[in-house]
């Protein structure tokens, strides 16, 4: 593949987040994993309290999406991930980024 051909990555701000545009996600479920990180920031600090704010996000997500999420929330990381289609999304809201999928 060549530089020409490499898909632009394109973000696109809904519910307050810049996401990573195509998202790999049902508009519901985008909008929920927006809204569930948006209130874990709220309340939590990402740079202190990181694993617990993906716990809660993976615990929203297991009731409600059934089980085997994955969430990631951090500042600077790359990813490689296997998941099932259209259960993917890649989004910041201010400087954070958010990964959430299911395998």
């Amino acid at each position: 593949m060549t530089e020409q051909d490499k898909p632009v990555e394109e973000f696109r701000t809904l519910w307050g987040a810049r996401v990573l545009w195509p998202s790999d996600m049902p508009d519901d479920m985008l909008e929920f994993s927006v809204r569930q990180a948006t209130e874990q920031l709220e309340t939590k600090n990402p740079d202190k309290q990181g694993a617990d704010i993906c716990d809660a996000i993976k615990k929203a997500f297991d009731d409600t999406w059934g089980q085997t999420w994955v969430i990631v929330c951090g500042k600077n990381f790359g990813c490689h991930a296997v998941h099932e289609k259209q259960k993917f999304v890649y989004f910041y809201i201010g400087q954070y980024a958010f990964m959430f999928y299911k395998i």
